[in-house]
């Protein structure tokens, strides 16, 4: 059985559920498995097993065979010298030096951020709070660019030991003990206000949260991005705040996270430029690769990749955009085949932002990502080219009127021909995109960082 024939929509749904039976039953047969220093990690776990197990090709051949009903966490045990080795020792990090960079005095304000992809999210917010802020990152790329752009941060020098394993110790195993003494010393040093974490939907996130919690300290998460499904990671969520782009997606979000507080604040990186003409008169198409995983195989996503060249080769006369996954770039031989023709233009993400880049173009296609919602809301009109087993993309923007659904090449063709070359179905869309955007973005640009700042602040 190929890939492309695996079911990774019902395989993730399916991996949700084995993982809440899992945690369910260590709550039934030993809670304290779940605790460490007074802290309950059992939704860090949660997300941690989503983590390790979401592209695990042996976990997806079970699923294929109704094989599943397994204990996620007995998965990918190693064996032989390297099962003994295993069950005697564990390579652990322990910070051994922390340093303020960039800041005076200590931050009212601290931002979490793993990836540079974050940093660049936050800028606009930053560059105009009052408080002082610091970055903090545990990631050497991270802190290099940190310090490349003379920003604040918290920087943190590591040493590695061996230590002693204890068995069935799983909070250890996943290293969220080690995340949570990180936090924890840096947390009490510094004592910030507020910590910020974007996304939230990490296992680090979710351990900053519950050490924070236990110290006093305010957490508030950030919306980033949108997963159509709704996994371990953005499940159980109770930070102090979440700040959702709108309310269409406080609702998506509420009942599997029914402790959540949900603040409207809108979406800062589209701006309200782009609002001006409802719809861009510029007729230039974007894609948004994404790169195959669970849910898109390898077989799809080069279908995915056909369809630019396609775009190209029959519409010569304007520009094609291709911007990368921040984390999921192309291979090098994928991006040479799609230089070599001539419209096709790649819009790298540290010289355009996505706000940028939607200026340029006025049809935008994806999979899956939450540039479809993104394009929306700049005014863009999406076609979702759907090469997954998920039966729709959710939330339904086809439903809407907002946008156009596709599960095959030739639809995908017929509905490209159709936007560019019809003018009066391309605009068709407007009244749709307009009542889906004041659901779904309570603010945009400007005023959505004056919103995110006064909860801030």
């Amino acid at each position: 059985m190929t890939k492309s024939n695996l079911d990774g929509y019902h395989f993730t749904l399916q991996l949700c559920a084995q993982i809440e039976k899992t945690t369910s039953k260590i709550v039934k047969e030993d809670p304290s498995k779940l605790y460490y220093k007074g802290s309950n990690l059992q939704y860090a776990l949660e997300r941690s097993w989503y983590v390790k197990h979401i592209n695990n090709n042996k976990l997806l051949e079970y699923f294929s065979k109704s094989l599943l009903e397994v204990e996620v966490k007995a998965i990918n045990k190693p064996s032989g010298p390297q099962q003994f080795i295993h069950s005697l020792l564990t390579l652990k990090n322990s910070l051994r030096h922390v340093k303020l960079y960039g800041s005076k005095g200590k931050p009212e304000i601290i931002f979490f951020v793993p990836s540079k992809k974050f940093v660049r999210f936050l800028l606009p917010v930053v560059n105009r709070l009052g408080p002082s802020y610091a970055f903090l990152s545990f990631n050497q790329l991270t802190d290099r660019f940190l310090e490349g752009n003379s920003l604040p941060h918290i920087k943190s020098l590591k040493s590695r030991h061996f230590s002693l394993r204890q068995d069935g110790d799983i909070l250890e195993q996943l290293g969220l003990k080690t995340w949570y003494d990180s936090f924890e010393r840096i947390l009490r040093k510094f004592h910030p206000r507020v910590l910020v974490v974007v996304e939230g939907n990490a296992p680090a996130d979710e351990v900053a949260n519950q050490v924070a919690k236990k110290l006093g300290i305010t957490v508030i998460c950030l919306q980033q991005g949108w997963s159509p499904i709704i996994h371990s990671g953005f499940r159980n969520m109770n930070f102090s705040k979440m700040l959702v782009w709108g309310k269409g997606f406080a609702n998506l979000l509420k009942d599997a996270n029914p402790h959540q507080k949900f603040i409207l604040a809108g979406n800062h990186v589209v701006t309200k430029t782009l609002l001006r003409s409802k719809i861009n008169k510029t007729k230039n198409v974007i894609f948004f690769p994404q790169a195959a995983t669970t849910i898109l195989s390898s077989e799809n996503f080069t279908i995915f990749l056909s369809l630019i060249v396609w775009t190209a080769l029959t519409f010569p006369n304007i520009d094609i955009y291709v911007r990368e996954h921040p984390n999921l770039p192309l291979t090098s031989r994928q991006r040479d085949k799609l230089l070599k023709i001539q419209n096709i233009v790649f819009l790298p993400f540290g010289e355009y932002s996505l706000g940028e880049a939607l200026i340029k173009s006025a049809i935008s296609i994806s999979v899956y990502s939450s540039t479809i919602l993104e394009s929306i809301a700049g005014g863009v009109v999406p076609i979702i080219f759907n090469l997954t087993s998920m039966p729709k993309y959710s939330p339904d923007v086809s439903a809407a009127d907002a946008g156009i659904e596709v599960k095959s090449s030739k639809a995908a063709k017929i509905a490209i021909r159709k936007l560019l070359q019809d003018e009066n179905f391309y605009r068709g869309f407007a009244k749709g995109m307009f009542n889906f955007r004041r659901l779904y973005f309570s603010a945009l640009g400007d005023q959505a960082i004056k919103n995110i700042i006064k909860e801030l602040c």
